[in-house]
C-alpha cells in the first residue's frame, strides 16, 4: 500500500458536499525561506514560527463546510513506512505549522505500520485497510489553532483550482473560463 492508496481512503472519509479534502496543501504562496535561515529558525526557542514556511506542506487537509460542525479542520500527515514515522515524531517542529491551521492532527498510515502507543499526545491515528476503509485507532485531541490568513486562504483556493482543472474536461473547463 502506498500514499495514493491512503490518500483515497481518507477521501473515503471527507466527501463533498459536507467535506473539501486537499492534498499536498502549502501554508501560503509568496515567502520561502532558504535551508540556511531555516537552520537559523530551528537553532532559536520555536516561539515564533515563521507563519509563510513554503517549504511546509501539509499530506492532506480536511475542511468541513458545514457551520453546524464548526467549520472543523483536519490536518493528516500521511506515513507508508515505520522508519519515515520514527523519523517525523523525533522532530515535531515539523508538525507545527499543519497544527496552528487545524483542529485536529492525524498520522494516516496503512494497517500494522504504526501502534497507537506510538502516537505523540498531540496526535492521532488513522489506519488504512487493504480494503481501502480506514478507522481511528486513536483519537487526536482538540488543538487550538489560529485564525487563517489571506496566505493560507490563496494557497488552498490555488490547490482546489488545480485539482479542478485536472478533472474536468478539456471542452467543460475552457467554456467556464
Amino acid at each position: 500500500m502506498d500514499a495514493d492508496d491512503v490518500y483515497e481512503a481518507l477521501k473515503r472519509r471527507h466527501q463533498l458536499p459536507e467535506w473539501v479534502l486537499v492534498r499536498e496543501l502549502r501554508l501560503g504562496t509568496a515567502f520561502e525561506m532558504d535551508k540556511e535561515e531555516w537552520d537559523k529558525w530551528l537553532a532559536t526557542d520555536h516561539k515564533s514560527w515563521p507563519r509563510y514556511h513554503m517549504l511546509q506542506r501539509i499530506d492532506a487537509w480536511a475542511l468541513n463546510c458545514y457551520k453546524s460542525k464548526q467549520f472543523r479542520r483536519i490536518a493528516y500527515e500521511i506515513k507508508v513506512t515505520h522508519s519515515d514515522f520514527v523519523q517525523e515524531i523525533r522532530d515535531p517542529t515539523k508538525r507545527r505549522p499543519a497544527q496552528k491551521v487545524s483542529d485536529y492532527f492525524y498520522f494516516a498510515a496503512p494497517r500494522g505500520v504504526i501502534a497507537p502507543v506510538e502516537v505523540p499526545e498531540d496526535c492521532g491515528l488513522v489506519v488504512v485497510y487493504e480494503s481501502g476503509h480506514s478507522r481511528i485507532l486513536k483519537r487526536a485531541p482538540r488543538l487550538e489553532p489560529e485564525r487563517l490568513d489571506w496566505q493560507f486562504v490563496a494557497s488552498l483556493v490555488r490547490n482546489i483550482s488545480q485539482a479542478r482543472r485536472k478533472d474536468l474536461p478539456r471542452d467543460r473547463y475552457e467554456r467556464e473560463s
